[in-house]
């Protein structure tokens, strides 16, 4: 089977279609801590407008326990596990898979391999998506050594609506975030070969941003 975090895009009915296992991620907003489960666009909207009222939001990575529900089942049932993680340098989840890994193996027996992407979000999506056409004739191994291989070809390039959420997940100074609201600038980011998010460039507003990205894009 296949596995993946919840920085992956799928919908409760796509995961259902594919026969994908989700390990969730959690979050904390104003103090509260969620499981980042939402089941439509309404929820999700909810969330993006407290961000936008003030509230502040922080990720926080899957422990070993929320793997260990997710895998249990299919363990018991004789299923082998690829999970396809967040990349180790973005988000903690990748060890905790390990550590889950390696305890589930020695109650269970079974094969759990992890794959750290070094990416996430729509490029997890696609190379699980890509795994599962050709998953019914290939081993556990021979998928994992596909993932490996397919690596390179899988990527994000991405902008965000407002520069000071940045500032709030320490990815740039308070300064930075300043002089960029006040030119209205958009940072045009990407994930590197190490696995870290690293920025392109600056754009002039949105527009801007998104044909920087699409010209990225075609010269990739």
């Amino acid at each position: 089977m296949i596995s993946v975090d919840s920085s992956a895009c799928f919908s409760n009915r796509e995961l259902k279609e594919y026969g994908f296992l989700m390990v969730h991620l959690s979050y904390t907003l104003d103090g509260h801590e969620y499981v980042d489960a939402f089941e439509n666009d309404s929820q999700k909207q909810v969330f993006y407008d407290a961000l936008s009222a003030g509230s502040l939001a922080q990720s926080s990575k899957a422990n070993p326990e929320s793997f260990r529900k997710v895998w249990e089942q299919p363990l018991r049932s004789g299923a082998d596990i690829l999970h396809l993680s967040l990349s180790s340098k973005v988000s903690g989840s990748y060890e905790s898979a390990c550590q889950a890994a390696k305890e589930l193996t020695i109650e269970y027996g079974g094969k759990i391999e992890i794959v750290d992407t070094g990416t996430g979000s729509f490029a997890i999506t696609a190379l699980a998506l890509d795994l599962a056409r050709l998953r019914d004739n290939k081993t556990i191994d021979e998928a994992k050594h596909i993932a490996m291989q397919s690596l390179n070809e899988y990527n994000l390039i991405f902008t965000v609506g407002d520069i000071k959420y940045l500032r709030r997940g320490g990815r740039i100074s308070h300064i930075k975030a300043l002089l960029g609201g006040l030119l209205h600038l958009k940072p045009v980011l990407f994930i590197n070969e190490e696995g870290r998010i690293e920025l392109i460039t600056n754009a002039r507003g949105m527009r801007q941003a998104m044909e920087l990205m699409t010209q990225k894009m075609k010269n990739s």
